[in-house]
């Protein structure tokens, strides 16, 4: 009988639990989102970044492909790119305040306003207020929703650009024909011409002359491996005093870059007949010069 009772009691219990469980999932409230951006990586067509109402960069992808349009028209670094498409896609809240005071976050008069586009044409626009005086956090507010949310400071210095911006996006690799890809280079030398041939068979030659194919590849990765070092932007030197060249060739592709004394420790890049302020290390020219020259003597 007492063992009865204690079933029909716990069945009791049982039933009100259910009950319960019933009513708060019916009546609860949906969790607050603390999602600030949440788009397709794939959807975003470009990225304009203002600093206190000035454009300063803009980065647009053109038939697939993405480009700094904007302070110069160059290709991308495309590890920081996707760094800040990453970003761009999916970005998420620490916590969020209904206001209409958006003075008393700095977000009144911005110092960063981001402004992504996307393929269907609609544009939303991210403002980058005043640093949090807790944490390591700053405020922001996006165009299509009412609310203000406090970001952590990684995700938002993504579009605080820093004094070197334009190098930090800009493609740092000087040849970008893939070393495999690559079947003729040509050594260019005050107006003269002095071109490297890969045959069929894998080998190297020179005027007929076979090479040796070590000395080659050493050459190839310097040549793939060469990057700039830093831009002076709104310099634009002449490649008619240019030291030496050197053209790259791809099954149907053709670069040619041009290199003009800067300072003893670095080169101005004139890269396709581009001048944009480019440089990059006497060092690494040097180094690429030599195993040029061992090739081809």
């Amino acid at each position: 009988m007492k063992l009865f009772r204690n079933t029909i009691i716990l069945l009791v219990v049982l039933v009100g639990l259910l009950g319960y469980y019933y009513y708060t999932q019916k009546t609860a409230k949906p969790a607050e989102s603390n999602v600030v951006l949440d788009i397709k990586k794939s959807d975003i067509a470009s990225i304009n970044i203002d600093q206190g109402g000035k454009n300063l960069l803009s980065l647009t992808r053109v038939n697939g492909k993405w480009e700094m349009t904007k302070p110069i028209k160059y290709d991308v670094d495309s590890i920081n790119l996707n760094d800040l498409l990453n970003t761009a896609s999916s970005m998420k809240a620490e916590r969020k305040f209904s206001s209409n005071d958006l003075g008393k976050y700095g977000l009144d008069r911005p110092a960063y306003t981001a402004y992504i586009g996307l393929s269907n044409n609609k544009n939303i626009e991210l403002k980058i207020g005043s640093k949090s005086p807790v944490g390591m956090s700053y405020f922001v507010k996006v165009s299509d929703k009412p609310d203000v949310y406090m970001v952590q400071a990684t995700d938002v210095e993504k579009f605080m650009l820093s004094n070197d911006y334009v190098y930090q996006y800009v493609q740092k690799y000087i040849f970008l024909t893939a070393k495999d890809k690559i079947n003729k280079i040509a050594y260019i030398k005050s107006g003269n011409e002095y071109p490297i041939q890969k045959n069929k068979d894998g080998s190297w030659v020179i005027n007929g002359k076979k090479l040796n194919n070590n000395d080659v590849d050493k050459l190839l990765d310097d040549i793939v491996l060469l990057q700039i070092s830093g831009i002076d932007l709104g310099k634009s030197p002449s490649k008619d005093k240019y030291d030496f060249g050197l053209a790259v060739y791809g099954d149907n592709s053709e670069e040619k870059a041009y290199f003009v004394t800067r300072d003893k420790n670095s080169s101005y890049v004139i890269k396709d007949d581009k001048s944009l302020g480019m440089y990059t290390s006497s060092d690494k020219l040097a180094e690429l010069l030599s195993d040029l020259m061992r090739v081809i003597k």
